[in-house]
């Protein structure tokens, strides 16, 4: 009868191999939970405006208003883009930059971490405006199309 060995080197090359498996799908839950969650800032705002109700994204908890005027991190990761986002839509009116780094301000506070504010809301807004949040024309950011009030 031949006894199955397990050794020392091959269960820490599989306990190696499972942490990085279980690290990378955290990175991707936490990538899809960002565009659920920016998603559902949009269906938001969408729904202020239109008057329709929109139904919240059942993969997601409604979060508490409390909990929304918090800095959401995770890793030390600042969820700025988002919070750009829906500083600016909702509110339907038009932005220049320096009444987001302020409305930014007053809204969420500005994270320790940060050694270079107006760097990093610049990077956020433009973060913002690439993935749809908001729109910038003539020197302002604005809502996306469609749910502007007016």
């Amino acid at each position: 009868m031949m006894k199955d060995t397990i050794s020392v080197a091959s269960l820490l090359e599989e306990q190696r191999e499972l942490s990085a498996r279980l690290e990378a799908l955290n990175a991707e839950r936490e990538t899809v939970a960002e565009h659920m969650e920016a998603i559902q800032t949009i269906l938001s705002a969408l729904a202020r405006y239109s008057g329709k109700p929109v139904a919240p994204t059942p993969v997601l908890e409604p979060r508490k208003q409390a909990e929304q005027r918090e800095l959401v991190t995770s890793k030390a990761r600042i969820r700025s883009t988002d919070m750009v986002g829906e500083l600016v839509s909702k509110s339907g009116r038009k932005w220049t930059r320096e009444e987001i780094h302020k409305g930014f301000e007053d809204e969420y506070g500005i994270p320790e971490a940060w050694t270079n504010v107006a760097n990093a809301l610049n990077n956020a807004i433009a973060r913002a405006v690439q993935r749809g949040l908001i729109e910038e024309r003539d020197g302002f950011y604005w809502p996306p199309s469609g749910i502007r009030p007016w």
